[in-house]
């Protein structure tokens, strides 16, 4: 689970009409009992930014003339409601009480269920990221906005080019789009091939560096295959490709052989950075600060074990920053970083692995803390696979 100074542990509780709230301080942080057939089995996500939605899964909820508190704030965004299902807005709350919820003329409340609802404290950069399509989120005041920038399914890679105002992203079938972020509009500029995994494009908008099944290849941005070359073959399973502030040095990491390797645009001979013989046993995704020489990568061998480690070029050393045990989320499939502030970003994939997958979520890591903490910056987000930094 992850712990913040900001977090703030709530009870939720359902309650009927207008009956005031009971105050059960010296009641347990724990499942509270309720005088009724009305029951809640789940909250989902289980933790929350104030002013996001949650879903209320139970049996015999209220469908009218009911009440949501949290702790003793009640909520004022009802969404939606059936004996089955509540949706409610997340309202602010200030401090640890444990409530109930009551029905008005049977005297009749459900069960408590614990619930944690927090703010956002703190610069955060503009986030895209993919969830079933392409969508952008900035944070003003403590609160998140997000718009939906366009519909695209099964993306691999996005590249974010903000001088133009354009989104690149990969289908894993092959093709690679160009999508305005004002309008999203989108057009295709490329197909690949099948098998697409990752991409990145040098800074000069040329080349497009991807990686395949098997092999690490470039291709013009402009589209012409007839340029298309092979950089690195026989790879196993290569996911992440990233290219060095050299514009000529490439990082790559290979998830079944458990690799990190480095080699070139001129197809230097690769190297092996890491191996299984580290603690790696299936990286993912990677991001690169050069201002310091080190690789983020994300190490995930299972949902539930996932894991982030910093790689140090130069002195080789790998070190375990944060694990799932840790606090760093459930299943991380994607990273990023804003260099500038020295915060990593990661992708907490929790809808992979649930069963209503609708609470998934934005971390952020920074690096310059002492103690850093895991901070969620963006949620709920739906089958959440990749996120950028502008």
């Amino acid at each position: 689970m992850i712990t913040s100074k900001n977090f703030q542990l709530a009870i939720l509780t359902l309650f009927y009409s207008c009956q005031s709230v009971t105050n059960e301080s010296s009641t347990t942080l724990s499942n509270l009992k309720g005088n009724s057939d009305i029951m809640i089995n789940e909250i989902s996500p289980a933790r929350a930014i104030t002013g996001t939605p949650v879903t209320i899964y139970g049996t015999n909820l209220p469908v009218s003339d009911f009440e949501v508190y949290f702790n003793n704030t009640l909520v004022d965004s009802v969404i939606a409601s059936s004996s089955l299902v509540l949706k409610v807005i997340v309202p602010e709350t200030n401090k640890n009480e444990n409530i109930l919820v009551k029905v008005s003329k049977k005297e009749s409340y459900s069960n408590s269920l614990p619930f944690e609802t927090y703010k956002i404290t703190g610069h955060v950069p503009t986030l895209y990221y993919s969830q079933e399509g392409i969508f952008r989120s900035s944070v003003k005041n403590s609160k998140v906005k997000t718009v939906q920038i366009s519909e695209s399914a099964y993306i691999r890679g996005m590249v974010i080019d903000s001088l133009k105002g354009v989104i690149y992203h990969g289908s894993y079938y092959g093709p690679i789009f160009k999508v305005d972020t004002n309008t999203g509009d989108s057009e295709q500029i490329v197909n690949v091939g099948n098998g697409l995994e990752n991409f990145i494009i040098d800074k000069e908008g040329r080349w497009i560096y991807y990686a395949n099944k098997t092999s690490i290849l470039k291709i013009p941005l402009s589209g012409d295959t007839t340029k298309k070359e092979v950089l690195y073959s026989n790879l196993s399973s290569p996911q992440t490709v990233v290219l060095g502030p050299d514009g000529k040095t490439l990082y790559w990491c290979e998830s079944d052989a458990v690799y990190i390797k480095k080699g070139s645009i001129d197809r230097e001979e690769a190297k092996i950075l890491w191996d299984s013989n580290s603690d790696l046993r299936n990286p993912q995704d990677m991001v690169l600060d050069s201002s310091n020489g080190k690789l983020y990568i994300v190490d995930t061998p299972g949902y539930g074990d996932s894991k982030i480690f910093e790689g140090d070029l130069k002195s080789g050393e790998l070190l375990e920053l944060t694990s799932t045990e840790k606090g760093a989320g459930e299943f991380i499939s994607s990273i990023d970083m804003d260099r500038e502030n020295k915060v990593l970003y990661w992708m907490n994939s929790k809808g992979m692995n649930n069963n209503h997958h609708d609470d998934g979520e934005i971390i952020r890591w920074s690096l310059k803390d002492a103690t850093p903490e895991a901070q969620i910056v963006v949620q709920p987000i739906n089958y959440g696979d990749i996120v950028r930094v502008l």
